[in-house]
């Protein structure tokens, strides 16, 4: 086998492995409750709460890894901009 054969197959097994390492972090982070300041939209008042104003809503799902990881942030954002802005998950 030649050295460049080598490498390529070396750094495809690192990548695979770096790949296969984060959707597990992903996979396993701990669920973080919901701040009081997320409204909870639905097909019922999503229309009625996102008519006016300012509106962030989060298309998230609980077994999603990468919405586990944004869910603090998104709390934080939502103690900050209180009255400013609505937080909404759907």
């Amino acid at each position: 086998m030649s050295t460049v054969t080598i490498i390529i197959l070396s750094l495809s097994v690192l990548f695979l492995g770096v790949i296969i390492y984060n959707a597990w972090k992903m996979k396993n982070t701990p669920e973080v409750k919901k701040s009081d300041k997320i409204l909870t939209l639905n097909n019922k008042n999503f229309k009625s709460q996102i008519r006016s104003g300012l509106v962030l809503v989060d298309f998230w799902a609980p077994w999603c890894g990468p919405c586990k990881m944004v869910a603090p942030i998104l709390n934080n954002v939502a103690e900050e901009m209180d009255g400013k802005v609505k937080i909404g998950k759907l």
